[in-house]
């Protein structure tokens, strides 16, 4: 069931990040897989809609994958700067809300090419992958890299 997400993990970690430490990349390979996992609705959507909630006030997730994500982001300060590790949280918040939204939200209409955008802006937790780029043992000085962001 989730060999597919373990198989995709590996290759996004050896094609995009291949550059950072081996146990960044093992950490990054995991949240890509917990990522992955959750995005393809193996997490049923009650447990995706109260992700926010519950991991704001530390209680315990509605799914194992989940309470497994939550280690896994309270654990990217280990790897990345303080700032990077936080929008690497919110990015992964935004795009579980995202997904938990998506099941609510409805045939997009033809006309509605902005909340196109803003929906793909918050589904893919590219801020999470571009802060990956920079793990915190060769990438220390945050100035040198976030100007690159936007």
């Amino acid at each position: 069931k989730y060999d597919p997400a373990l198989v995709n993990a590996v290759w996004i970690i050896g094609c995009a990040y291949s550059h950072v430490p081996l146990d960044v990349q093992v950490h990054i390979a995991c949240y890509t897989f917990l990522v992955i996992c959750i995005d393809d609705f193996a997490v049923p959507h009650e447990a995706i809609d109260g992700f926010m909630e519950k991991f704001y006030s530390g209680s315990p997730q509605l799914h194992p994958l989940l309470d497994r994500l939550v280690e896994n982001l309270l654990g990217m300060k280990a790897y990345f700067p303080a700032f990077p590790a936080k929008l690497i949280i919110k990015s992964t918040v935004d795009s579980l809300n995202m997904i938990a939204f998506e099941q609510e939200a409805g045939t997009i209409r033809p006309v509605a090419l902005s909340y196109v955008t803003m929906k793909r802006f918050y589904n893919g937790a590219g801020d999470a992958y571009f802060c990956f780029i920079f793990d915190k043992f060769n990438f220390p000085d945050v100035s040198s890299y976030v100007q690159a962001m936007p």
